[in-house]
């Protein structure tokens, strides 16, 4: 139940504060003095998107704060992991520039969490609602709304399916799409990984090639300066150095017989002799090659001109031509196996749609029965606001396949007998519709069990008896539930357990909304001068001290 409703900086409401009671709570009031305001601050506080410019002109921000007492909602906060308490407070901080702060028992909370905890608490009809049911749009999403827990598990189960089946199908329609794209991408990336392939190139054979071009380029003058050291290290016409290292190890030996700290010398004279005979043996070997080599000087350019071309392509290094074709195995292999999901997605598309319609013909069985139900209640509910032949039909027609499944509904009406019937939305009057609307909230609050109804003019296009009427429903109604009426009718009025008047007040060049719940005597006067004379006399508050005493 909403116990208050504080509003403050609001529109044209400075500050407007609410106690509720069980029961039915009436809002009466000239046009235009803020009843609609006050729906549209409890609109806000059940988490619809708010703007900026609802920001009382010179305040900062607005703010709004609701106080809820519900067993139902203390459950459902704790699940969440939120403070929760007997009494619970929703408020909404709306800036000037339309930023919001959304708080539960004063923790910021993301709206989205917000919106979760407010559902169920209070459902709000309001006159747009009205043009809603005209909708036939709108019309399968009411009926649907009516089907219990097990019901909503298989429309769950259907919307998944659909997705499910639409993204399969999605995918095989990329595959069969890109065919021609795909198929000249592997011949491409086949044509690249082959010519690469057979080239077969190496960071280490690019090395040596580059080597050997080298050493080839430099061939006579690498001959004549190796033949030089070598000769040089062995002597030709005369000794060279390993014969005259020869000589001074023979004497250093001899020397080593009178002073033997010579030896070192020795040592080192002798290892160096050593050293440079490895080296002379090497040089030979370099020689020996260059006289001997086996590759030709003509295949090694040829060699490295492949290695440029491919770099030329793919590189401009090799090493970034050996990643191109890494990469290229790769696509190349992915790209090759579409051809198996293409496969593989083709039969999941079709389980996914099989699936799809054997929960689709649950839900389609399940609907029949939830459409009885609907026409039965509505129309015991239109006999009792007086209107004893109408009848509401649900019309089924087949649809493309969606996620509520593969067929449409319209709600038909026949309101007089010997009439055909006709679609609601070409034959339903305006005071038709009030009380097509009222039958429809009242079926569904018995499936939604929202713990607050708002009615805003539900009365509109309504007049006489029937009046009357729907004021008794309202009232029969708020026994169970508690109810906000925002009303223009003085007899409606009357049936209230708490009533407030919401008027407009000029003060200081400055104009302000103010709310106040009336006493039994200031109900007299107000329901006065809802009856429409300009002059309240003493029979207006004789008709409405009448009014009050029947609306008990």
């Amino acid at each position: 139940m909403l116990l208050a409703l504080t509003v403050e900086n609001f529109g044209l409401i400075e500050r407007v504060n609410m106690d509720f009671t069980p029961g039915l709570n009436v809002l009466t009031g000239e046009t235009g003095a803020g009843k609609s305001m006050l729906i549209d601050a409890l609109l806000l506080l059940l988490g619809q998107k708010a703007r900026g410019d609802v920001v009382r002109k010179g305040a900062d921000k607005a703010l709004l704060t609701a106080t809820f007492e519900s067993e139902r909602l203390c459950h459902k906060l704790r699940e969440y992991g939120l403070p929760a308490d007997e009494v619970n407070i929703f408020s909404r901080e709306i800036a000037a520039d339309g930023k919001s702060v959304a708080r539960i028992n004063g923790t910021v909370v993301p709206l989205s969490l917000y919106r979760e905890m407010t559902q169920g608490l209070i459902d709000v009809m309001t006159q747009h609602e009205q043009q809603m049911l005209l909708a036939p749009s709108y019309h399968l999403k009411l009926l649907d709304r009516t089907g219990d827990e097990e019901f909503q598990r298989w429309c769950k189960q259907l919307k998944d399916a659909y997705e499910g089946w639409m993204e399969a199908e999605k995918l095989y329609e990329e595959i069969i799409s890109q065919e021609m794209e795909r198929l000249k991408r592997i011949d491409y990336l086949k044509f690249c990984i082959n010519e690469i392939e057979k080239i077969n190139p190496s960071l280490e054979e690019e090395e040596q090639l580059k080597q050997f071009h080298n050493r080839l380029l430099n061939q006579e003058r690498l001959y004549g300066l190796i033949g030089n050291a070598y000769r040089e290290i062995y002597g030709e016409n005369e000794p060279g150095i390993v014969d005259r290292l020869g000589r001074i190890t023979k004497d250093l030996r001899e020397a080593t017989r009178v002073d033997s700290f010579i030896e070192e010398i020795l040592k080192k004279v002798e290892d160096a002799t050593l050293l440079l005979e490895e080296a002379a043996l090497d040089l030979k070997t370099y020689l020996d090659g260059m006289e001997n080599q086996s590759l030709n000087p003509d295949e090694v350019e040829e060699r490295l001109y492949r290695y440029e071309l491919l770099k030329k392509k793919y590189g401009p290094t090799l090493k970034d031509v050996l990643n191109f074709l890494e990469k290229a195995r790769q696509e190349y292999q992915n790209l090759s196996e579409i051809e198996e999901n293409k496969a593989f997605y083709q039969e999941k598309a079709e389980k996914m749609r099989e699936n799809y319609y054997k929960i689709n013909s649950l839900v389609k069985e399940y609907r029949r029965k939830l459409a009885v139900k609907l026409e039965e209640s509505i129309s015991k509910h239109l006999k009792e606001l007086l209107m004893p032949h109408a009848q509401i039909k649900v019309v089924f027609t087949d649809a493309s396949p969606g996620p509520r499944g593969n067929e449409a509904i319209q709600f038909y009406f026949l309101p007089n007998p010997g009439e055909d019937l006709k679609p609601l939305a070409k034959i339903a009057s305006g005071g038709e519709l009030s009380r097509l609307l009222l039958s429809f909230k009242l079926y569904f609050n018995q499936v939604d069990e929202h713990e607050t109804l708002i009615f805003d003019e539900i009365e509109t296009g309504l007049g006489g008896s029937i009046i009357e009427v729907v004021g008794e429903k309202l009232k029969k109604l708020s026994s169970n539930h508690q109810v906000l009426l925002v009303t223009h009718s003085p007899i409606i009025a009357g049936f209230a357990d708490t009533h407030f008047v919401v008027e407009k007040i000029v003060s200081e060049e400055r104009t302000e909304t103010r709310v106040k719940k009336l006493t039994f005597e200031e109900r007299k006067w107000e329901i006065a001068r809802m009856l429409g004379e300009k002059e309240i006399e003493a029979l207006n508050l004789e008709m409405a001290e009448k009014i009050l005493k029947k609306g008990k």
